[in-house]
């Protein structure tokens, strides 16, 4: 198909798109072959426009060719080219009110043939709209429409207490990039009313303005009760690190850690527990999230775990005593949330996998804890204390742990941590709290009482190993040792990866 460009001028295009007749007849000449036809189906001449963006749909026909290209014109803008069916195209809209004119053209090699219609645009109250899309107690949820008719490049929002607003009030975010069309506020009180504008900044012209968006947050929303079994960890120490001298660098120091008494869950975050927070509406309560984790859901429109209700993966509805995983740390944290607990601190989580008995290797008055949650020796008294990769599904052993993927929690009773946790090595590897850092209890100054982890990082802590974890004769279950320690973007959801939680 030849461009259009390569059969008419510019200025030839020009003359047509705006003096074309509807017949696209020429009074010096009769072509050979018959006109084009088209039509503007939606919307119809005299048409109110209020609820942007609209479809554009034209119909467009050659009696001798289907070899034609249709343009579509809004306001004097050329919103689309089209050279094959369907001829239609979204106009986000104009930010200006009046008549406006829709315009369409088809062509072939010789020809061009127009279709046009007037349609109305009212006055709005400013030139773009907010909408509130979700509320809670202490955060909402602000969308609007991406600007066109202005090379927009940054977006200011305006904030402030009450039912008035302007650009005197407190500047709460400055969103570089016409793209950021939606902002979650947080930190806001319950049942308190607030005002927002947003000013967007063109590199011309004037500063459109949005309406005044007044909110009123909603009351403090009750926890759940997901009835979890709780384990006491009493007050004391323990050992972190590598007593035994198998890990890497990440595993070391060896350090006495203090911890205040907490509970943790005996068992994994099921599918049946984690399907209560999906029926609540948990991905759509912005009561359950923070900034960071609503943003990546939104963006990436996650509602719920990867891979749910797949029974290739042992996930969903059909599961509901299994281990619920596919979950990245922010719904791992939007659920512990919702039941008004915490993922814990690493330190927490090697502390109840680990134990203080045994040894006393580093001779510093505290028991080492156990290398797995049952002994050091994976294969005490030659059996399968764990869900791992054994040798009925690919691992390099002798050994058969009876599952391909995921077990229901609590599966294997002989895997138990000295405190009477199950599953903590094994089965889906589990979500903490803290940051990661390499080096973080090398580090001077890292706390040896209730240690939280780094401040900040890029990714975050995952214990326990999971059922994609092979052993050896040679390093037996070195991936699911009670101090070996992995990381992942907390946006990542991983299908081996769970979690459970700590009441402190």
């Amino acid at each position: 198909m030849k461009k259009i460009q390569l059969l008419f001028s510019p200025l030839l295009i020009l003359f047509l798109f705006w003096g074309c007749s509807d017949n696209g007849t020429n009074n010096n000449h009769q072509p050979e072959n018959q006109p084009p036809e088209i039509t503007i189906e939606t919307p119809s001449e005299g048409d109110t426009l209020i609820n942007f963006p609209i479809l554009i749909s034209i119909s467009a026909s050659d009696p001798d060719t289907d070899d034609i290209v249709v343009m579509i014109y809004a306001d004097g803008e050329i919103l689309a080219t089209l050279d094959s069916e369907p001829y239609s195209t979204s106009w986000i809209g104009t930010m200006e009110s009046g008549e406006k004119i829709i315009k369409a053209c088809v062509s072939d090699d010789s020809l061009i043939t127009c279709d046009s219609i007037k349609v109305y645009v009212p006055e709005r109250e400013g030139d773009f709209s907010l909408r509130l899309d979700a509320n809670s107690s202490k955060a909402v949820f602000i969308v609007w429409d991406k600007l066109s008719s202005a090379d927009v490049y940054r977006y200011i929002v305006f904030m402030n207490e009450g039912t008035d607003v302007d650009t005197t009030n407190t500047k709460i975010d400055s969103l570089l990039g016409v793209n950021d069309t939606a902002i979650f506020v947080s930190s806001l009180n319950p049942l308190t009313t607030y005002s927002f504008l947003v000013i967007s900044l063109p590199y011309v012209g004037k500063k459109p303005l949005s309406n005044v968006l007044t909110v009123t947050t909603e009351e403090v929303a009750s926890t759940h009760d997901d009835h979890a079994e709780l384990i006491r960890i009493p007050i004391g120490s323990f050992d972190r690190g590598d007593t035994w001298g198998e890990g890497g660098a990440e595993e070391y120091p060896i350090m006495e850690i203090f911890l205040s008494e907490y509970y943790i869950y005996k068992y994994e975050v099921t599918c049946a527990q984690y399907k209560e927070f999906m029926d609540a509406s948990g991905y759509n309560d912005p009561e359950w999230w923070d900034e960071e984790g609503w943003t990546w859901k939104y963006e990436y429109n996650i509602t719920q775990p990867k891979k749910w209700n797949n029974p290739d993966y042992n996930l969903g509805d059909a599961f509901p005593d299994y281990p619920v995983h596919g979950v990245s740390w922010h719904e791992a944290s939007a659920y512990a949330r919702f039941v008004g607990r915490k993922l814990p601190t690493e330190a927490q989580w090697e502390c109840a996998a680990r134990g203080v008995v045994g040894l006393d290797r580093n001779t510093d008055g505290v028991p080492d804890g156990y290398k797995f949650p049952w002994d050091d020796d994976f294969y005490m008294n030659d059996t399968v204390h764990c869900n791992y990769r054994s040798k009925n599904d690919g691992g390099t052993d002798d050994y058969n742990d009876g599952f391909a993927f995921s077990a229901p929690v609590g599966s294997f009773p002989s895997g138990e941590s000295p405190w009477g946790l199950m599953d903590m090595c094994g089965n889906v590897s589990e979500w903490c709290n803290d940051w990661f850092s390499m080096g973080y209890y090398n580090e001077p100054g890292t706390p040896i009482n209730n240690p939280q982890g780094p401040d900040t990082g890029n990714d975050k802590c995952f214990r326990g190993g999971s059922y994609i974890y092979s052993s050896s004769i040679a390093l037996p279950g070195y991936n699911l040792r009670t101090c070996k320690r992995f990381s992942a973007n907390p946006e990542t959801q991983r299908l081996d990866l769970g979690f459970r939680l700590v009441v402190d």
